[in-house]
């Protein structure tokens, strides 16, 4: 990624690539959003019936996108993914996974 080899060097740049893609005006938002993230995974975490994502799912799921397509909003393409190596798809799962099995067991989630 812009002419960066090695694990360690992509991070670094998709860390200083992707920084401001989201940034939030309102005070005290990551807290905020912390603890309703907390909430929610609480509900979620004892309920045995809904179906649970985890690493391998991802990886696989990354493995099956189509290459050679237009990157969304965020500028990031599936060959980005594909190759961003080991330490990308720990942070993508670490990211993800908890939010997806959120909205896999919580019927009616409301974002404000």
């Amino acid at each position: 990624m812009n002419g960066k080899k090695g694990d360690v060097n992509v991070c670094n740049e998709f860390t200083e690539e992707f920084r401001t893609v989201f940034q939030t005006t309102t005070t005290n938002s990551d807290c905020v959003i912390e603890e309703e993230f907390l909430k929610l995974t609480e509900l979620v975490s004892d309920d045995i019936s809904c179906p649970k994502i985890d690493i391998e799912l991802c990886q696989r799921c990354i493995h099956e996108m189509k290459v050679n397509k237009s990157p969304g909003f965020d500028n990031i393409s599936t060959e980005h993914l594909l190759y961003g190596g080991g330490d990308l798809y720990v942070h993508l799962c670490l990211l993800l996974i908890p939010w997806f099995n959120i909205v896999m067991c919580v019927k009616n989630l409301v974002i404000d």
